[in-house]
């Protein structure tokens, strides 16, 4: 807020915002702040939306206000139609070439989705669960019977607070705390992306730099080019140096023909919808 009511009472959102800095250093942050207290039932809804809407409007997707991606680190128990305002951003964000992350809770066992993180079922947000150190998800996290999903550290990951009277930091875990590793690493993909794909291939540029900016364009790099191969199933524990395992001419390589797959059976979909729809009439 422009106020001068904007300081973190909780720490929870300068934690985030330490986590991300220390992977991303270039990157440039939004902050916003929507609560006064840890508790979820205290966030301001309008001001979620209105701060969605604000980073994402349509125009120069370089100009000041505009961000590439959202990270969004809490979680409300289920959807309700109070929460619509910031439903409605979320699409509008997404339509707009934003990349999405939401932590998908720490309940454990069967609980079921929170929001927004169950917009994943639909394509709206990327989820991120959380992991050990090791790469194996936590043992907080809920079990997850929906398509592929992607955890990074999210245990034990040493927070800017220090241990009173020490300089040793505390340690947090969640996945919460996994979501800004994961966007980091995505901000990351962007930046060298962008710099290269304009060196290595001009004229792919504007399709493929699309294409990236959506939720199953950047869910598909991290899984295939952000994780060790033998985990590269439905549980795709993510890490930067894996993308830093080739040279960039050939790890470029891989991004643009991934990119380009999706795009291919975006289009063979199309074409099966179209003639599905002509034999229905027919």
């Amino acid at each position: 807020p422009p106020e001068a009511n904007h300081h973190d009472n909780d720490g929870h959102g300068t934690h985030v915002a330490y986590l991300l800095l220390r992977l991303a250093k270039h990157a440039d942050l939004r902050i916003c702040k929507v609560t006064n207290s840890r508790c979820i039932l205290d966030v301001d809804i309008q001001r979620i939306a209105e701060a969605i809407i604000h980073s994402s409007q349509k125009g120069d997707p370089r100009s000041e206000d505009h961000v590439d991606i959202l990270t969004l680190s809490f979680c409300f128990p289920r959807y309700d139609d109070v929460l619509r305002p910031i439903y409605h951003a979320i699409l509008k964000a997404q339509a707009n070439g934003v990349i999405i992350f939401a932590a998908s809770g720490n309940e454990c066992g069967d609980a079921g989705l929170s929001w927004p993180v169950s917009l994943y079922e639909m394509g709206n947000v990327i989820q991120i669960s959380s992991s050990d150190g090791k790469g194996p998800p936590s043992g907080y996290n809920l079990r997850l019977d929906i398509g592929r999903w992607i955890c990074t550290l999210g245990q034990g990951v040493p927070s800017c607070q220090l241990q009173l009277g020490t300089e040793y930091p505390i340690y947090r875990s969640g996945s919460s705390l996994a979501t800004p590793i994961a966007a980091a690493i995505a901000a990351i993909i962007l930046g060298i992306v962008d710099h290269a794909y304009s060196v290595l291939f001009p004229q792919d540029m504007i399709v493929l730099w699309s294409q990236l900016r959506t939720r199953l364009g950047m869910e598909k790099i991290l899984c295939e080019t952000c994780t060790e191969v033998g985990h590269r199933s439905s549980s795709s524990p993510i890490a930067p140096w894996f993308f830093f395992q080739h040279t960039e001419v050939i790890q470029m390589q891989r991004i643009r023909n991934i990119l380009s797959n999706i795009r291919d059976q975006e289009k063979a979909y199309i074409c099966q919808l179209y003639i599905y729809v002509l034999e229905m009439v027919a």
